[in-house]
Parts: C-alpha cells; sequence; structure tokens
C-alpha cells in the first residue's frame, strides 16, 4: 500500500505557484494561504489576516491529513517562520511522504502586498539548499515534484 502525497509548492508571492499547482495538477485538492485572504471579490492582506490565515490553512491541512488524501500545499512557507516545518512534520507523523519545490518566477504582485512585506518575506526565505540539509535524513521528504497518476480518493487500509 502506497502512502498518502502531500505537494508543498513555496515561493515569494509572484512566484507562480498557484499557477503551477492548477497546471500540473488540477485533479488534486489544493489548499493555499490566499484562499483565506479573498473577501467579496477583493484580496485582503495584513499583520492579523495573515496569522489567523496562518491558522486557517494550519486547520485545514490537518483535516486533510486525517482524510488521507493525496493533495497540494501552496504558499510562501519562509521556512525560519515555521509553518512549512509543522506541516512537513505533521504530514510525516500522519504516514505521508512529502514533497517539497520551491518556485522563484517572476510574475509580479497581483495582490498588492505592501513593498515593505515583501521586503520581510525575502530576508525570511529559506532557501532550497538549507531545506535539503535540514531534512537529509528524512527519507520521506523530497525535493521536487510529485509524479503524475495521484488521485484524491482515500486509500484504504
Amino acid at each position: 500500500m502506497r502512502k498518502p502525497r502531500l505537494q508543498i509548492i513555496r515561493g515569494l508571492p509572484g512566484s507562480g505557484k498557484s499557477t503551477y499547482a492548477t497546471t500540473f495538477w488540477p485533479h488534486l485538492l489544493r489548499l493555499e494561504f490566499d484562499f483565506f485572504c479573498h473577501r467579496g471579490g477583493a484580496y485582503s492582506w495584513g499583520p492579523i489576516r495573515n496569522t489567523q490565515g496562518q491558522l486557517w490553512l494550519e486547520k485545514m491541512i490537518k483535516r486533510t491529513c486525517k482524510e488521507q488524501f493525496d493533495f497540494i500545499v501552496t504558499g510562501v512557507f519562509a521556512g525560519h517562520s515555521e509553518h512549512l516545518g509543522r506541516t512537513i512534520r505533521y504530514a510525516l507523523e500522519n504516514g505521508y511522504e512529502v514533497f517539497v519545490m520551491t518556485l522563484n518566477g517572476k510574475f509580479g504582485n497581483r495582490h498588492a502586498c505592501r513593498e515593505e512585506d515583501l521586503a520581510a518575506m525575502r530576508a525570511d526565505f529559506k532557501p532550497e539548499r538549507e531545506l535539503i540539509v535540514e531534512y537529509k535524513d528524512e527519507p520521506d521528504v523530497h525535493f521536487g515534484s510529485m509524479l503524475s497518476g495521484y488521485s484524491i480518493e482515500p486509500l484504504s487500509e
């Protein structure tokens, strides 16, 4: 029986995370921080909404892991903020195989983040090479993308 799989797509705002996820895995459940920030057709972000959104995303990840679905999470996942580490640890504790992909496209600031917030994200962003060293002894954490052919069907025991 294969393990359920989680694909994490991380990158700074405007790096192409959502587009990549919907292009290559349109059939998979996708969770992303941006879902929380859309209100009435507008994108609303700020320090309080950021904290609330991260808590919401963490709750959704935990619910999905319990269902044993293959799924995708997209977000900044800077590394130093611990959101990435908590996501990986929780998935591993629930028997997941985890794939981490970092995108660095420059498609523009579509959500009108303030420049000082973007600068803080860039400063906090942990490069993939640091993550590879951090998780080098964990056989169920891979850097790159899931192979095709994955489904969102619950796994049976």
